[in-house]
């Protein structure tokens, strides 16, 4: 700012004009967009996604923080799989904070161990961030996944218990701790059926990073990589995530 012009403005009225005017530039309304996209997978045969989203703003006074999100994945293929989940991305105190989750119930038919079986997982997963650094965040997280196996008879049920799948729901708890910045996202997971081994998910982490920030800002030419992303993290069992 200029002498002259720090003489004739005050610098408390110089900061309300700035925030007047980016009030009035940005739309900060709450928004809701649709993606429905049909795909074909060789394990679970031709699908349609839906997946509402839905942006808003937890305060008014933050002219700081993108939209906060809430996407509803639903998900249902011609082999009669189908998942119906619930995440979120929430941004509080001028981008401070973030709180990400994701929970729902997953049903797969495809072949295990040459047996035709259905997997059913029900799971939650959270993360807390907070920021340390410009656009550097380190949070911490937890994990909870309950699932089991059946098979279509009897026989083939023994069969796929024979393999170490069995049909009562069994849970696995784990904690996460994490970092996310511009180019990078990494987080290291413990869970009780890891235990003692550290799983490094660069893959899927890279995914959600680039797939979220694309979501807050409702880009429609990604509207397809961000449904694309929404399947793959869906559908793709946990160890072709991991690293160990």
């Amino acid at each position: 700012m200029s002498t002259a012009f720090a003489n004739e403005v005050s610098s408390e009225t110089y900061d309300t004009d700035i925030a007047q005017d980016v009030a009035a530039s940005a739309d900060r309304s709450n928004k809701f967009k649709p993606i429905i996209l049909p795909f074909y997978d060789p394990s679970i045969k031709a699908g349609i996604t839906a997946i509402p989203l839905f942006a808003f703003y937890p305060d008014d006074n933050d002219l700081i923080s993108d939209a906060s999100t809430i996407a509803v994945p639903l998900i249902y293929t011609s082999n009669d799989s189908y998942i119906a989940k619930v995440s979120g991305d929430i941004i509080l105190f001028e981008d401070n904070f973030r709180l990400s989750f994701e929970t729902g119930f997953t049903s797969t038919n495809q072949p295990l161990s040459g047996i035709d079986s259905n997997k059913e997982t029900i799971d939650f997963d959270a993360d807390f961030m907070f920021k340390v650094l410009d656009d550097f965040y380190l949070g911490v997280g937890a994990i909870y996944t309950s699932t089991k196996y059946t098979a279509d008879n009897a026989e083939e049920q023994s069969a796929l218990e024979a393999f170490g799948f069995t049909s009562d729901y069994q849970d696995d708890i784990g904690y996460r701790v994490s970092c996310s910045g511009t180019h990078v996202s990494i987080s290291i997971t413990l869970t009780a059926a890891l235990f003692g081994i550290l799983s490094t998910k660069t893959m899927l982490n890279g995914l959600v990073t680039i797939a979220i920030k694309p979501i807050r800002r409702f880009l429609p030419t990604l509207d397809i990589f961000i449904a694309l992303t929404a399947i793959q993290t869906a559908l793709l069992p946990p160890n072709l995530l991991a690293v160990t």
